[in-house]
């Protein structure tokens, strides 16, 4: 009678939908940018969203906007970490600001303000923010997005396009 009991229990569970963490990612995926969900594995496949940059080649100083951008209406996104990152993925670089109420930012390996996250995990066809590189940064990195769908469908650590710092010509 038991096990019947907690097969059901089981099998209530796992019908639930479950969104990410309601209040943003933990600081546990700081380094990988895995949120480590229990018994699920990321997805393999092409990530359903767009990464987007303001610019690929701006000035040295100069503030970028990141988007994460749902390509359908069955793809929202749910939840998301996002770091800027040298092209090796071993520094993490600069410091965000949140543009909406559905970004909060998060130190992460030792940094400060350094990783965006979601506030909530409703569904949002697209989620921005502000993103300052270093002092007089030059040079080339990329941002790296886990991206969420629901608790059991995620991407992690997707690169963005390549951006360059360069200086302004004279």
């Amino acid at each position: 009678m038991l096990d019947f009991f907690l097969v059901g229990v089981f099998t209530l569970i796992s019908l639930t939908e479950v969104r990410g963490r309601p209040d943003g990612a933990h600081e546990r995926a700081c380094a990988t940018l895995n949120p480590g969900h229990e018994f699920v594995e990321p997805q393999k496949t092409t990530l359903p969203y767009d990464l987007l940059i303001d610019e690929k080649r701006p000035y040295i100083d100069h503030k970028l906007t990141f988007t994460i951008y749902s390509l359908s209406n069955t793809t929202q996104v749910g939840g998301f970490m996002v770091q800027a990152r040298d092209i090796d993925f071993k520094e993490i670089l600069g410091t965000f600001v949140p543009t909406e109420g559905s970004v909060r930012v998060m130190d992460c390996l030792g940094g400060v303000n350094n990783t965006a996250t979601h506030i909530d995990s409703s569904p949002k066809e697209h989620v921005s923010m502000v993103w300052l590189p270093p002092d007089g940064f030059k040079g080339q990195f990329r941002f790296y997005a886990t991206v969420a769908k629901t608790r059991e469908i995620f991407w992690v650590a997707v690169p963005s396009p390549v951006v360059e710092y360069v200086e302004m010509p004279v």
